[in-house]
């Protein structure tokens, strides 16, 4: 009979600190999610923008001729590598900033093989290089 008495005792025990792990994580829970709330101005800052979504396209001229002037970036005169587009995937694509005239945005690549060239969006996944 003692172990039937014990088996309710133990059960209360065992609920109690259960309950109070329960309300120590929902506190927890509660606790970050009002952290986060308050700095989402700090934790939503994109520091690398990729060239995802980016509606603002270049339309090269037509018969496009390497070393043909294009574009203005930092004060220095950017020209065609090459005369057709390279196909390069957006999200691999970090801005480098605006063209002098704030018109069109410039990219830099993140494959090792494109990393010395500068790149114009001509439309999503096609760029213009430029050096």
């Amino acid at each position: 009979m003692s172990e039937s008495a014990s088996t309710p005792l133990s059960f209360g025990k065992n609920a109690i600190f259960l309950g109070a792990i329960l309300l120590a994580l929902y506190g927890l829970i509660v606790f970050s999610a009002t952290r986060n709330a308050s700095q989402r101005s700090v934790l939503e800052i994109a520091s690398q923008p990729s060239a995802v979504e980016e509606r603002t396209l270049y339309s090269p001229p037509d018969n496009l001729q390497p070393g043909a002037e294009l574009v203005a970036f930092q004060g220095r005169k950017l020209v065609a590598d090459l005369a057709d587009d390279i196909k390069l995937d957006d999200s691999a694509m970090r801005l480098a900033g605006r063209t002098d005239d704030k018109s069109f945005p410039v990219y830099r690549c993140l494959e090792p093989a494109q990393k010395d060239f500068l790149f114009l969006k001509i439309k999503t996944g096609k760029y213009q290089r430029l050096r």
